[in-house]
Formats: C-alpha cells, sequence, structure tokens
C-alpha cells in the first residue's frame, strides 16, 4: 500500500510535456499588403518562405532579443538548446522564414507559451530534401509542472 501511495504521488508531481512545431513553410499563402505608400499604382505581397531560423524568446511581443541564448548540444543532424524560463516574463517561440541560411529571413511568427512552462529543449534538425535548398525542422519540448 506504501508503495502504491509513493507511486502515486511521483507521478502527480512529474511534468507534462508540450511539443510546439515551427511550420515549415510561413506563410500558408502568398499574402497581399495594403500600405498607403503604395498608391493607387502600387502592390506589395509576402511570399512563402521556408524556416531559416528560430529562437525562444522572453519579454513583450516583436521585442528586441536581450539575452544570450544557452549553449547548445550538438547532436546527429543538428544541436538542442535548452531554455529555463521565468514566471515573471512573457515566452514566446520565434520562427524566422525566407533566409538562404540559418539565421536569416525576415518574416517572424510568435507562438506565445503557456505560463506555466517552466522549460524548453529547442531542437534544430537539417532535413535532406531532394532538390532542395537545405530545410529546417524545429520543435520546442517544452514541461509545466502537473497540478497537484
Amino acid at each position: 500500500m506504501n508503495k502504491l501511495l509513493l507511486v502515486s504521488l511521483l507521478l502527480s508531481a512529474t511534468a507534462h510535456a508540450h511539443v510546439i512545431e515551427c511550420p515549415k513553410l510561413f506563410p500558408s499563402n502568398e499574402t497581399a499588403l495594403t500600405e498607403v505608400s503604395l498608391g493607387k499604382t502600387g502592390a506589395a505581397r509576402v511570399q512563402r518562405g521556408h524556416l531559416s531560423h528560430a529562437y525562444m524568446y522572453f519579454g513583450e511581443l516583436y521585442g528586441e532579443q536581450f539575452f544570450t541564448p544557452p549553449a547548445s548540444k550538438k547532436v546527429k543532424g543538428g544541436w538542442d538548446a535548452k531554455y529555463t524560463f521565468s514566471p515573471e516574463y512573457k515566452n514566446w517561440l520565434v520562427c524566422t522564414y525566407g533566409g538562404d541560411a540559418w539565421g536569416g529571413g525576415t518574416v517572424e511568427r510568435w507562438e506565445r507559451l503557456d505560463p506555466k512552462i517552466t522549460s524548453c529543449l529547442l531542437k534544430v534538425r537539417e532535413v535532406k530534401e531532394p532538390q532542395m535548398q537545405t530545410v529546417w525542422k524545429v520543435t520546442a519540448d517544452c514541461n509545466q509542472p502537473s497540478a497537484q
């Protein structure tokens, strides 16, 4: 009976995992832009782009990255970086699109993390696809303590 109680207490204290993934392409369709400075004869659009960068951000939406990213661990096909969050900040997974190499791109997709999440392992992997530029896959494996 004591063993059963101990096991149930341990299971209730474990973290729940949440996996968040950056889409390979963004936006899903070309998007027309409207801006007053284009005038009556101008037009603009944002074309779909491949994922070209990703990072975790702590702070307000669209803020400047003000911290040094954690050291990454090289793994087969890419790298992992562990992030730990402070509850005083809003936390985001930022995926960037349209660059020709990792770290480039100008279109950002910001996804807010659940405020209960305490840490994430950002996994970056290079995906080989025939006749294509380098394609990246990014997932954030995040944990939050379970409700007691």
